[in-house]
């Protein structure tokens, strides 16, 4: 699960005090403002250098003022300024002012994902995966898939029941079964694998490595009894909020004998087809020889294996047949079917498989930091003023960047109270008097 800031409100409230004085000063600035008396010698009156900006600094947490900073987030900016009052009758203006800030964040929930192994168990996966690599093809894919189940297996690790990442294990070869398990049948003195289900969609645990490593290789390649059966185990079982992953492997032509088989490549693609209009990705892998994910399956010379292998898998979601002209159009910087010469590139290839899809598997949620949306929070700003000062009139209070006259004023011993009205109306000035009890 992750985190991230995206992005935080400001609220700013600005208070406009006129006040006298009878200080002065003899240094002038630029917030200065000359006064003489009666023709005699002129005095300069000295205030603060207006800071009612800063806020933008502090906002930029002390960067670039043109970009907001998260590294503030919950602080309570102040600031005090005050300038000369040419056109009032009192002294000095005096701007209080207060920010702060809220956040909300964007947390990354884990989306479950189904997933589905359609694993070739046919006969020839009892061969090496040649060239200088005499690792038989069934050990490199035992390996890889185990590798890939622990990788699941990890991410499910903390999370609750309803959010973890299911698999199934389907194996293909001969006639197919509707029963789940590791079943054979005999014919003419040899026994072969069913095509069937091996285990169901489950929680993955690294129990169901002992699943794929009980598997023996016999039989034929039925690749569309393997497709048939992912697509029927999605329907049956799969969960409305999961995101739907196929994994389709194999090592050679699909058939029921030998050599590549029209009839039941076709009928492949039309299995892979109806579970992407549902919404499933699928992944194939080929380590059948000529097997080159390159090869652009639109051109004449491209094999028929590989344009299969990219039929199925979701580089064409609107093909309907593995031949050229049934393809539709590929998907965008698409990569879904890969192919492995050795085990070492077998190993990788389900790797970046199983990293691909548990990388982008957390959905946004909205969360309300703080104070809830329909609470208010208050804080409390206190100024006080020098000696011999005074308040002589409350202009405005501004509420980012919204003027709001006083609605009304109340006096109770020493204390004036001003309210508001509208949005301001949780907004309370008051201002206490100095007195013999409270003499300044």
């Amino acid at each position: 699960m992750s985190k991230k800031m995206r992005g935080f409100a400001m609220m700013a409230i600005v208070l406009l005090l006129a006040l006298p004085a009878l200080a002065i000063g003899a240094i002038p600035d630029s917030n200065a403002s000359p006064a003489s008396e009666g023709g005699g010698a002129q005095t300069t009156i000295k205030v603060d250098p207006d800071t009612r900006d800063r806020w933008r600094h502090w906002a930029a947490g002390g960067g670039d003022e043109s970009h907001i900073s998260t590294q503030n987030i919950g602080r309570i900016w102040t600031d005090k300024t005050v300038r000369v009052a040419d056109d009032e009758k009192s002294d000095f203006l005096t701007t209080l002012s207060v920010m702060s800030s809220t956040s909300d964040t964007t947390t990354a929930e884990v989306k479950p994902l189904d997933i589905v192994l359609v694993l070739d168990a046919s006969g020839s996966m009892d061969d090496a995966m040649g060239g200088r690599d005499s690792t038989k093809r069934i050990t490199a894919l035992k390996s890889a898939a185990g590798d890939f189940i622990d990788t699941i297996a990890k991410q499910n690790e903390g999370l609750p029941a309803e959010k973890q990442h299911k698999v199934a294990i389907v194996k293909f070869a001969g006639k197919k079964s509707s029963s789940v398990g590791n079943g054979t049948y005999r014919s003419e003195g040899y026994r072969y694998n069913y095509s069937q289900v091996m285990r169901e969609l489950t929680p993955c645990d690294t129990s169901l490595k002992n699943t794929v490593n009980s598997i023996s290789p016999a039989g034929s390649t039925r690749a569309d009894f393997g497709l048939q059966l992912a697509q029927s185990q999605l329907a049956s079982n799969g969960r409305a909020d999961a995101k739907k992953v196929v994994v389709f492997f194999t090592d050679g032509s699909p058939t029921s004998t030998n050599g590549f088989e029209s009839r039941i490549a076709t009928s492949a693609v039309t299995s892979a087809k109806a579970m992407k209009d549902s919404g499933a990705t699928i992944y194939t892998i080929g380590i059948f020889n000529g097997a080159t994910p390159t090869d652009d399956p639109t051109k004449s010379g491209t094999s028929e294996e590989n344009r299969f292998m990219h039929a199925v898998s979701s580089n064409y979601p609107l093909a309907t047949s593995y031949d050229a002209g049934s393809l539709g159009l590929r998907a965008q910087n698409s990569n879904y079917y890969q192919s492995a010469a050795t085990a070492s590139e077998l190993e990788k290839v389900f790797s970046g498989i199983s990293s691909s899809i548990t990388t982008g598997t957390g959905y946004p949620t909205h969360i309300e930091d703080g104070f809830g949306p329909h609470e208010t929070g208050y804080i409390t700003f206190t100024d006080t003023l020098g000696d011999f000062m005074q308040v002589d009139k409350f202009h405005s209070a501004q509420i980012n960047g919204t003027s709001f006259s006083v609605a009304g004023m109340s006096t109770e011993g020493n204390t004036d109270t001003y309210t508001f009205e509208g949005t301001a109306k949780d907004l309370v000035v008051t201002v206490e008097r100095a007195d013999a009890t409270n003499p300044r």
